[in-house]
């Protein structure tokens, strides 16, 4: 997939997952062939949550490292002039106004609330998607198989 091509004179919503990187970032290195890019953030909803014993899902220096990151991710984009919205969950997401996107993308993710949270993003917007796969070494459409007939050796 030539991400440059599927962005080209597009305006890009970006939606930033797990990977909190702007160098290497499919999206980032490219965005001089967009019409626009605008990041987004939302957290995850264990962030505000504790679990049935009472323990935060989140540790506080979990959370200070992901807001130290979060902030240098909004200080990397604004140099390319690129904005970097946060959203504290679904709902702050869902309020905002979307306007005049034509396509967003996203990293794929393969948990079952990451899916939920996907589709919830993805149905709220209506626009086209592109999502890459850069959480593993090699895209499962790249292969020359299917996984299911994935061989058991390396040779």
């Amino acid at each position: 997939m030539n991400v440059a091509e599927e962005i080209k004179g597009k305006k890009i919503l970006h939606w930033f997952r797990k990977d909190l990187r702007p160098v290497d970032h499919e999206i980032i290195t490219n965005h001089g062939f967009t019409a626009g890019v605008t990041c987004f953030y939302i957290y995850e909803e264990k962030y505000h949550l504790e679990d049935p014993l009472g323990f935060s899902y989140y540790s506080e220096k979990r959370k200070t490292f992901l807001e130290e990151t979060l902030d240098d991710l909004e200080r990397a984009l604004k140099k390319f002039g690129i904005e970097l919205l946060r959203f504290h969950n679904l709902e702050d997401f869902a309020a905002y106004p979307f306007d005049s996107f034509d396509l967003l993308t996203y990293q794929e993710q393969y948990g079952t609330e990451e899916a939920y949270q996907e589709q919830s993003v993805v149905n709220h917007l209506g626009i086209s998607t592109l999502n890459f796969n850069s959480f593993t070494l090699v895209d499962e459409r790249e292969l020359p198989f299917s996984l299911s007939s994935l061989p058991f050796t390396f040779t």
